[in-house]
């Protein structure tokens, strides 16, 4: 699929091709979208996840943790990234997977996802604590919820952030 098909770049006729601008308008498409899948995701894993799968999620965490208290963002993010793809990819669902892949991939989130993480890694730290502990009980709806719930505040505050730096197209500054 080519980045001006996906919509990560736009190309204007004889002037060139340029990355898409981010907007309010995208974010708040996208994420809900994200925060519904990944949500059902959650929830189709929790059943699911073995003893391996906990493992991972326990480590992912662990690094989170690590690299904010080295102030590694870069390392942070990574880390914050294989915590939801191992419940993700423990959903077993090859559409799902591919469509959350597509969405976590997404230019609008990856381009200043470190920044925001340096914002927010206090937030979410106890967030994914509290996912984890779900998923360890199979509490499967429960951590369906979570999930969706952590995404959608997260648009918001994203919204919020973008605004404040001024990278955010049609907001106000």
């Amino acid at each position: 699929m080519s980045l001006v098909k996906s919509g990560l770049l736009v190309s204007v006729a004889r002037s060139g091709t340029y990355v898409k601008d981010i907007t309010e308008k995208d974010i708040r498409e996208k994420f809900p979208v994200r925060a519904y899948l990944e949500g059902f995701a959650a929830g189709l894993a929790a059943p699911r996840m073995g003893p391996g799968d906990i493992d991972e999620m326990e480590s992912a965490l662990s690094r989170m943790k690590e690299s904010a208290e080295r102030h590694d963002f870069r390392a942070y993010t990574d880390s914050h990234n294989a915590f939801h793809m191992v419940f993700i990819n423990a959903s077993k669902n090859d559409t799902l997977i591919n469509i959350i892949k597509t969405l976590r991939q997404d230019i609008l989130w990856l381009r200043f996802s470190y920044l925001w993480h340096v914002e927010n890694y206090q937030n979410a730290l106890p967030v994914h604590q509290g996912i984890l502990k779900l998923f360890i009980e199979r509490q499967a709806e429960a951590v369906e919820s979570l999930v969706r719930k952590h995404i959608v505040i997260n648009m918001e505050n994203y919204i919020d952030f973008l605004s404040s730096l001024t990278m955010l197209k049609g907001s106000t500054p």
